[in-house]
Formats: structure tokens, C-alpha cells, sequence
């Protein structure tokens, strides 16, 4: 902190903390910042409808570096045929893992979605649900090798050539 800095840089400080601001294209919000009752799409009332997530946040080295680590001891297990260092492999990525959990840090986020984008945001949703759920009745035999799809259209049948078994 500069003492000599104007008054003007503290006000701007303050009035990050708890105030949404636009750079361009990007919205900025602290960590206690509300954001209005708007739609984050089109900006109507979103009467009071929220969706909250919890989204998280690491250090960038650390998100792509510690994946990595278990497979380079793997390959160093393998390629010098240590037994020890392979059994090293597991607790190697546990141990990633539950200090990735100490390392993330939250942040809380409620958006606002108006009628209309709620309709198409539920509309996606059960879309995607009965997609999967088509694929997964669709596939009717499934062989390490191949597998069977039934519900095709029959232009799209007639265009493959028949089985020759």
C-alpha cells in the first residue's frame, strides 16, 4: 500500500468488493458479490429464480502438473522395472487428490434466469436426458468387438451395405 497513493485507488477497492463491473465482454464479482435479479442473458427480471453452483479454483501449475505426476511415476516404474516404485503408483494419486481438496478454493455463484431462459435451459436438459437414454436402449448388444444400434432410419440402413453373416 502506497501512502501517498491518491484517495481515489482506495474507493476503487472498496467498491470492487461488493459491486458487480463489465471489462468489455467479462463481468467481475468478488467473492460476496450478489449479482441483480436479472437474467444473465438477456437482463429481464428473473423474479427471484436463481441457480447456484460452487465452482472452484487452483493455482494453474498445480491443475496441470499434479494429473501428471502418477503417470510419470508409471512410466518410470515401468521403464526402469521397479516393483516398489510401481506399487507407488495408487497412493501417489490419492494423495494428489485429497490435497487437491486442500488446495481448491471455492466460489459461490447464483445467477438469475428469466422465464423465458429457464424454459430453454429445461428444454435442453430433458433433450440431453432422453438423447442418452435413446443411445444407451438403442445399443442393444454390445460385443467387445462391435455392437448393435436399433432405431436407425431406414435411409440411413439403405445406404450401408448388408452384413455379409
Amino acid at each position: 500500500m502506497n501512502p501517498y497513493a491518491a484517495p481515489r485507488a482506495r474507493l476503487e477497492h472498496d467498491a470492487l468488493a461488493g459491486t458487480p463491473w463489465r471489462t468489455g465482454k467479462l463481468v467481475r464479482i468478488g467473492r460476496e458479490t450478489e449479482l441483480p435479479d436479472r437474467c444473465v442473458v438477456c437482463s429481464a427480471p428473473a423474479n427471484g429464480y436463481r441457480i447456484k453452483r460452487r465452482l472452484y479454483w487452483a493455482p494453474a501449475a498445480w491443475t496441470w502438473t499434479a494429473p501428471f505426476v502418477p503417470v510419470v511415476v508409471f512410466v518410470a516404474a515401468t521403464f526402469l522395472a521397479n516393483r516398489a516404485l510401481m506399487l507407488l503408483v495408487w497412493p501417489t494419486a490419492i494423495v494428489l487428490y485429497v490435497t487437491h481438496l486442500f488446495v481448491r478454493k471455492p466460489f459461490r455463484l447464483a445467477v438469475g434466469l428469466c422465464p423465458r431462459h429457464r424454459t430453454i435451459r429445461r428444454a435442453l436438459l430433458a433433450m440431453s436426458v432422453i438423447c442418452i437414454a435413446v443411445m444407451v436402449l438403442a445399443l442393444r448388444e454390445w460385443h467387445p468387438d462391435y455392437g448393435w444400434i436399433a432405431g436407425t432410419g431406414s435411409r440411413f440402413r439403405e445406404a450401408l451395405p448388408e452384413h455379409p453373416g
